[in-house]
């Protein structure tokens, strides 16, 4: 047999779906007319390349995640994004702390403060006020007054770390606190 013969040969078997093994195993153009044939028909699968295909997993996923997100975003969220959106140029406004007793009242009640007297532990929103081994802001913490609590003067004042330091005896023990806070909230006042 001829190349030609191998060939129509090989069209025929693909074409009826079955090839000789012989054939197709010792004659190079019977396999390539076979495999040709063949190919040719099968239906065409499109294939979508790689890169296209990753970049549209990358899109689904993006926008997967945006909708969760959006769903799962509070209410209060989304309305300050809205307002962050719809006023891009608001300018911050300061908010200054007031003390909660007046300025002339709170001067006459620093002067009332004084060594071998009584204060009151006050203005600490719930939290305790710290006694330190030392005034200083960094010195360890070794005693905590609750608020309302009445305690014992016995030094001071000093003055470090900018601030007013006196040292104060209560239930808790002994140690040095600040007289005020570093933006103005009194948390030692005269006892009666």
């Amino acid at each position: 047999m001829n190349t030609k013969e191998m060939a129509r040969r090989g069209a025929e078997d693909a074409a009826r779906g079955e090839a000789d093994p012989f054939f197709y195993q010792h004659y190079y153009h019977y396999r390539k007319s076979f495999n040709r044939t063949r190919r040719q028909n099968q239906p065409q699968i499109w294939v979508i390349p790689t890169t296209i295909a990753s970049i549209a997993l990358i899109v689904v996923v993006v926008l997967i995640v945006g909708v969760v997100r959006s769903t799962l975003t509070p209410a209060s969220t989304k309305a300050n994004e809205k307002a962050a959106v719809l006023a891009p140029t608001a300018t911050p406004v300061p908010i200054f702390l007031t003390p909660t007793v007046e300025p002339q009242r709170q001067a006459a009640m620093m002067e009332a403060l004084s060594t071998q007297g009584q204060a009151r532990v006050g203005n600490l929103a719930g939290k305790a006020l710290r006694g330190r081994a030392e005034p200083s802001l960094k010195a360890a913490v070794v005693a905590s007054f609750a608020e309302g609590d009445v305690v014992q003067i016995t030094d001071g004042p000093l003055e470090a770390d900018g601030l007013r330091w006196w040292k104060i005896q209560g239930p808790s023990g002994s140690g040095w606190s600040a007289e005020r806070s570093p933006n103005g909230d009194l948390w030692l006042t005269p006892a009666p």
